[in-house]
């Protein structure tokens, strides 16, 4: 993926939707499984209304900073700097070693 191309293209801000795609694609079947779920509860109104305010929550849906998402991606994706012992988040290098 050509992060400086989605970001530049995004005008610098990341559009919630964007990323909620990205991860329903990661589990593209949940959403069905939920609809399932909820078809369960639907006779309990304190059941579906526990329901009702997680699907408020979940939609909030944010718009991001462009460079936060860009640094994100290159480090993490593109880079593995995580795996590798090569992150650096604010002054600090993250060792998974040590834990």
């Amino acid at each position: 993926m050509d992060v400086d191309a989605v970001v530049d293209g995004f005008g610098g801000l990341i559009p919630g939707h964007f990323l909620d795609s990205g991860f329903q694609m990661l589990k593209p079947m949940l959403r069905v499984r939920k609809q399932k779920n909820l078809m369960e509860i639907v006779d309990s109104k304190e059941n579906l209304m526990n329901f009702l305010r997680m699907e408020k929550w979940i939609n909030d849906q944010p718009d991001q900073a462009g460079e936060t998402y860009r640094q994100f991606i290159k480090d993490l994706y593109q880079q593995n700097k995580l795996i590798k012992g090569e992150l650096v988040i604010g002054e600090h290098q993250v060792n998974l070693k040590k834990y």
